[in-house]
């Protein structure tokens, strides 16, 4: 049914169409006042005439292009999720975005982010799943200015039961990214046309057809590319005027055989838009917002969606509350959520900062390749000074130290790819089995309660309704409410009960992230540690070297240095902490004091150092018998 509306609105709107072209306007969605068309060699693409994308967005940190980004409404942007890695509201001001402008220097409008959302199911381990971030800008754009427009909306799911767009229809991308992979980014905005495509590349990526979309030529040759992410994939529905379709998500390379772009399926998200942009001010020039999905299924009959609509008017009298333990009880699964997703994520960030690296490693997993065998940055820093020590020679000074560096670079390299499986394996699946889990069964449940509350509520309403009146038909129409009312509420107690028990589960969950968190730190310490040792090891190797060079250039300095001065343990002492030193009792050792020191009288604590083993640590003066006193 849904499909059939959806064609017969294209239909009546192309029939218009001919009648009345394109028509830009302060209200009108998807079109511009400057039409279109190709003028220079995006990837394979052309450049674009100035502003004939004016809903075009170029998002900025620190003034800096970094993707592209859609206008929506007047005062709202739709991106990619990952353009805002590690993002939290303190670093929302490095944010900026500009708009209306054609060469990528200019500043015709910027406006600041009042809010920055990303959807709260984005996962940064490589899937790039509900890649989308909307944001609220600190100014209303003047859409009465030609340079600005903002881009129609898809139909809400119009994706479910039909391939939309068709396979092969074409598609624009819009952006100032790079015109070839690693290059530069496009100081002019560039625009290219790809086609809608579910070849075998997209299908050995693509993990949510749903969610995600895929363009390009199967011969490769155009692309999106990096600096375009977040940027709008749109379609020409008719007379010039554009569809919002997906959004710039990833791809492997740019424009190459088989490897088509990724996009997020914008029409997917619709509700979770609308839930965004609803409590702006009503007057804001926007896209149509649609009832949420759930009223709109088979399941809810009239009665329900009136009272649904009642409720959110705040009109409705019969609304079934929560007790406060209960209430409580889902506030915290709500938090659970968050945090743990945030928690995973800045993991995530640790072991690889770089997302295009994470992208990879996820997409060479999908092609059943291993992706911990290509060298990390320790590896490849070892390998480089290996060679060019090889390169200076092994026999020399500096080209053996290169030698020695890059083999423990190497080490530490290795060390690196143990900590990164050690922290997967113990935190960061252990918590993602859980979101994927328990926490999704939880939200399913969750969902249900709230559609057996909807039932409970209506059909208490239907009763206080029959009760206002007394003639036989309604008496028995309010035999037939009680048996409903006790029906939906013994559907709702049992539901209740159900999520309240799953609520419950969360202590276990708790528990065990607890113990995941232990083997964090313990991963971490054990990384560490080795890492020390290995470097500690490094510098014994380079001892030699240093000593020679250190003869070889100042070989009076043994001359000039003064005699330190010397103190006997008088009691055996144990350290208690990493900076002091154990010693034991008649041990002669040097005094350490810092150039043209002299020792106090009144220091409690004094840093002493073994002259043979060159050990430094601090020890309290009461444990010394200070000699030299006259130096």
């Amino acid at each position: 049914m849904s499909h059939l509306i959806h064609l017969t609105i294209k239909f009546l709107f192309l029939f218009i169409s001919h009648i009345h072209s394109c028509q830009w306007s302060s209200t009108q969605c998807g079109c511009a006042q400057t039409s279109a068309s190709t003028h220079h060699r995006i990837v394979g693409g052309t450049q674009a005439k100035p502003h004939s994308w004016p809903w075009i967005v170029s998002v900025r940190q620190y003034g800096s292009h970094i993707c592209g980004g859609v206008l929506i409404t007047d005062r709202h942007v739709l991106t990619a999720a990952h353009c805002f890695p590690s993002y939290h509201p303190g670093n929302r001001k490095h944010y900026s975005f500009a708009m209306g402008h054609h060469r990528i220097q200019e500043k015709y409008f910027v406006a600041k982010a009042k809010r920055i959302v990303l959807h709260a199911s984005y996962n940064t381990n490589g899937k790039s799943i509900n890649d989308i971030a909307l944001i609220e800008l600190d100014q209303i754009v003047d859409f009465n200015n030609s340079r600005f427009g903002f881009i129609c909306l898809p139909l809400k799911h119009v994706s479910e039961g039909e391939a939309y767009p068709p396979i092969g229809k074409e598609t624009w991308v819009v952006g100032w990214g790079t015109t070839r992979y690693e290059g530069q980014v496009s100081q002019v905005l560039m625009q290219v046309t790809v086609p809608i495509t579910t070849n075998k590349g997209c299908k050995e990526v693509i993990t949510t057809p749903a969610k995600q979309v895929c363009a390009g030529y199967d011969k490769g040759g155009k692309d999106s590319c990096q600096g375009d992410s977040g940027g709008p994939l749109v379609l020409d529905i008719g007379q010039g005027v554009f569809e919002l379709i997906g959004l710039v998500s990833f791809g492997i390379g740019c424009a190459k055989y088989m490897k088509p772009g990724i996009y997020t399926r914008v029409s997917s998200y619709i509700d979770w838009i609308n839930t965004i942009i609803k409590p702006t001010k009503p007057d804001s020039i926007s896209n149509e917002i649609p009832m949420p999905h759930a009223l709109l299924s088979s399941k809810f009959d009239y009665r329900k969606l009136s009272y649904f609509t009642e409720e959110k008017l705040g009109q409705a009298t019969d609304r079934t509350e929560y007790d406060d333990n209960f209430e409580e009880m889902l506030a915290r699964a709500d938090r659970t959520k968050i945090w743990t997703e945030r928690l995973t994520s800045h993991v995530e960030t640790i072991l690889q900062p770089n997302i295009n690296e994470r992208l990879e490693e996820f997409i060479l997993t999908k092609l059943d390749q291993k992706s911990l065998n290509k060298p990390n940055i320790h590896e490849q820093l070892g390998h480089c000074m290996c060679e060019a020590g090889n390169d200076f020679g092994p026999s020399t000074q500096y080209g053996s130290a290169l030698i020695k560096c890059g083999q423990f670079h190497q080490k530490l390299g290795i060390a690196h790819k143990e900590f990164i499986q050690s922290v997967a394996t113990s935190f960061m699946q252990p918590l993602k089995s859980f979101l994927d889990g328990e926490m999704r069964s939880l939200t399913k449940e969750r969902r249900t309660l709230e559609i057996k509350r909807l039932d409970l509520d209506a059909a208490k309403s239907k009763k206080k309704k029959a009760k206002i009146t007394t003639s036989s038909a309604i008496v028995a129409m309010a035999d037939s409410s009680d048996i409903e009312l006790r029906h939906t509420q013994a559907e709702f107690d049992r539901q209740l009960e159900i999520t309240r028990l799953m609520l419950d589960g969360l202590n276990n969950s708790h528990n065990h992230h607890l113990r995941c968190l232990n083997d964090l730190v313990e991963s971490e310490l054990q990384y560490h540690r080795q890492s020390v040792q290995i470097l500690e090891d490094l510098r014994k190797q380079l001892g030699l070297t240093k000593s020679t060079m250190n003869s070889s250039i100042a070989p009076s300095t043994s001359r000039t240095m003064q005699t330190p001065r010397t103190a006997t343990v008088k009691f055996d002492y144990d350290a208690s902490d990493p900076n002091e030193l154990s010693v034991l009792a008649k041990e002669t050792v040097n005094i350490i004091l810092d150039n043209n020191e002299k020792l106090s009288n009144d220091a409690d604590w004094i840093t002493i150092e073994r002259p043979h083993t060159k050990e430094r640590g601090r020890i309290p003066r009461a444990y010394l018998h200070i000699d030299n006193l006259s130096s």
